[in-house]
């Protein structure tokens, strides 16, 4: 009697050897998943905290994503801020989906700790 992983074993040998190209096709495809997997997490971050694929590369160019605040010691700081943040991760989903207000800045101007946790 043949041992059932045995028979699974040389089932996956027959299909190598016998569909070489659908082998070859799976390779790429697997590939091309985790680059768009990649592609994708980018663009769901970008939605999460409302800010464009361009505003997250040029963040240091554009003055109104900086404020500068005066730490406890008389230094002070650069702190980004994130003017369109609409205040929590679901509001800006909401904005991003429904509402479309993208482009109107929120009324705090808080520091966006969220974004500064993940210094993309």
């Amino acid at each position: 009697e043949t041992h059932p992983e045995a028979t699974v074993f040389a089932h996956s040998g027959t299909l190598l050897y016998s569909h070489p190209l659908l082998i070859f096709i799976f390779l790429i495809y697997t590939g091309a998943f985790l680059f768009v997997f990649a592609l994708t997490e980018y663009q769901i971050t970008g939605i999460l905290f409302n800010l464009t694929t361009n505003e997250r590369i040029n963040k240091k160019r554009y003055a109104h994503f900086w404020r500068t605040i005066e730490i406890p010691n008389g230094d002070t700081r650069q702190l980004f801020t994130n003017p369109f943040d609409k205040g929590s991760l679901w509001l800006n989903v909401l904005d991003f989906w429904w509402t479309g207000t993208r482009g109107q800045k929120s009324l705090k101007q808080a520091p966006s700790f969220r974004v500064i946790a993940l210094d993309f």
